[in-house]
């Protein structure tokens, strides 16, 4: 019987003895192995999808052959279409589910903090280097769970620059920078509507990104790893690195060890193997080149 149901297309109800009549069906495996002993004499069934290898079906079975009558078969089939559209309502939950979680876990992986808000400040969404910045408390903080700064003229901007932006009227939102007490470097705050979508009433719905640099991270120099995928060994990518951060020539070769004549070796070669030629070339280049994770 499962083979003739595996072949009822969607959308079709079907009472079991059109499958397979009931003396017939005494005579199966199923039947001899599981039916007679749970009492399944005849069912009807509503297969409500197919697709990709799969079968989603509602059953109903009785004690007693012929036990269902056309309206038990007419009331299924009126009922099957209801059920089809809550499996299809349940399957995009899913996948919009699945969606955003795979987001999160992906903003997660970030080194650039991020914050998702809400037309008044509120917090809707940190990844994790955001929600490191706000446990420091750089001077950025959450306040009855709505994003602000300790300095009330800056405090005032990011709020407007945040309502502006999602109100429509800020279009490309805006950037502002967020004093820190020194010897800290002020951070950089870009914000950026989001595309709108159907409002719904909750829970609330970001409609503003928040970005911050901050200058004063260790992730603004390049890991070696990303010099290494231009060719460059592992001690040619060290003193790029050191170069990238600030340091002088002299001052990276003494920092790994070497001679000033060795590190001018190093930066020559990794001149060559990225096809750049200036140090200010080089090291601008590795820093657009690194991946914001």
């Amino acid at each position: 019987m499962n083979e003739k149901l595996a072949r009822v297309t969607a959308g079709t109800t079907v009472l079991s003895e059109d499958l397979v009549p009931y003396k017939e069906l005494q005579r199966t495996r199923f039947y001899a192995d599981y039916a007679r002993y749970t009492d399944i004499c005849c069912s009807v069934t509503s297969v409500l999808k197919r697709d990709s290898g799969h079968i989603a079906a509602l059953g109903v079975v009785a004690e007693e052959p012929h036990a269902f009558t056309d309206t038990d078969v007419d009331w299924l089939r009126a009922l099957s279409p209801h059920l089809t559209r809550s499996i299809e309502i349940s399957r995009k939950l899913h996948a919009a589910e699945v969606a955003s979680d795979d987001a999160h876990r992906a903003l997660s992986i970030l080194a650039t903090p991020i914050l998702l808000l809400a037309g008044d400040g509120l917090l809707v969404h940190a990844n994790a280097a955001a929600e490191a910045l706000l446990r420091r408390g750089d001077d950025l903080h959450l306040r009855q769970g709505r994003i602000g700064t300790s300095v009330p003229s800056e405090n005032a901007r990011l709020g407007a620059l945040i309502s502006a932006a999602a109100s429509g009227s800020g279009k490309r939102g805006g950037d502002m920078i967020v004093h820190r007490a020194p010897p800290q470097r002020p951070l950089t705050v870009a914000i950026v509507p989001l595309p709108r979508r159907t409002a719904l009433p909750t829970p609330p719905r970001a409609s503003v990104a928040m970005f911050v640099a901050d200058p004063d991270a260790s992730c603004s120099t390049p890991m070696p790893s990303t010099m290494l995928a231009y060719g460059l060994t592992l001690a040619e990518a060290r003193t790029v690195a050191a170069l990238a951060s600030g340091m002088s020539l002299k001052e990276a070769a003494a920092h790994h060890g070497i001679s000033e004549a060795t590190a001018r070796n190093q930066l020559n070669r990794a001149l060559h193997k990225t096809g750049t030629n200036r140090q200010a070339e080089l090291v601008r280049l590795i820093l657009a080149s690194r991946p914001p994770i």
